[in-house]
């Protein structure tokens, strides 16, 4: 995949580098709240990527049910 196209398709100031540096942790945050740091992380990430979501599938149906039956376990 070429990365640099993915990275240009992203939202403006929304890059996979600028994401790396948002999820370097402080020494300071640890169990509970790092916890609940990376779920709002791992939340705000998804809500970039999902407009983009759709157009994924329908250009990767194969790999899509692929992992549509791993989820279902069918």
């Amino acid at each position: 995949m070429d990365w640099a196209k993915a990275d240009s398709q992203l939202p403006e100031g929304a890059n996979a580098r600028a994401s790396l540096k948002q999820c370097e942790l402080s020494a300071e945050t640890w169990g509970t709240a790092a916890l609940d740091q990376r779920r709002k992380r791992s939340r705000d990430h998804l809500a970039k990527i999902a407009p983009r979501r759709e157009s994924w599938i329908k250009h990767n149906s194969y790999y899509s049910k692929l992992l549509g039956r791993l989820v279902l376990g069918r």
